[in-house]
């Protein structure tokens, strides 16, 4: 399986460092608290575009320079999804409830696999990828070159 994750060029000189998990673990997310460590990606690469322009201010993406990065693993790697009864009342507004980022840092404590599947909150029936680069099993892992990457101007007037 693939996980795509589009950042602005800056975060991503190599494809490793673009899943680095950074950012989440400066300013926490949907299913981490500040101070611990997740990369956020997705499934699909369109799903990414769709996260990064729910995300982030549209002004800054215009004629910002992105990256598209992509991280595979192999497929007898153990992948956790996120079972039903994690995606309590109101998972999806923003900010987002508690009990969300418990489940993921819990996740990461307890150190259970390196890639969790969750729910997209922007589309319900599509996927996000977290990875844990702290787990055993991230060494795993491959990345990919980060690729140039531009929205349609018509997404980012």
């Amino acid at each position: 399986m693939d996980a795509w994750r589009i950042t602005f060029a800056r975060h991503a000189p190599d494809g490793r460092r673009a899943f680095s998990g950074e950012g989440a673990r400066l300013y926490g997310g949907r299913w981490n608290s500040k101070g611990v460590t997740v990369a956020y990606a997705s499934a699909t690469l369109s799903l990414a575009a769709l996260e990064l322009l729910t995300h982030a201010e549209q002004r800054f993406l215009a004629d910002a320079p992105l990256a598209a990065c992509r991280a595979t693993w192999p497929d007898d790697l153990e992948v956790e999804t996120a079972p039903a009864s994690v995606y309590v009342r109101g998972w999806r507004q923003s900010p987002a409830p508690a009990a969300l980022a418990a489940f993921g840092d819990r996740w990461v404590a307890e150190r259970r696999t390196a890639v969790l599947l969750v729910r997209s909150a922007v589309i319900p029936a599509e996927q996000n990828v977290l990875l844990n680069p702290a787990h055993p099993d991230a060494a795993r892992l491959a990345y990919g070159a980060p690729e140039p990457f531009s929205f349609d101007p018509r997404l980012v007037r």
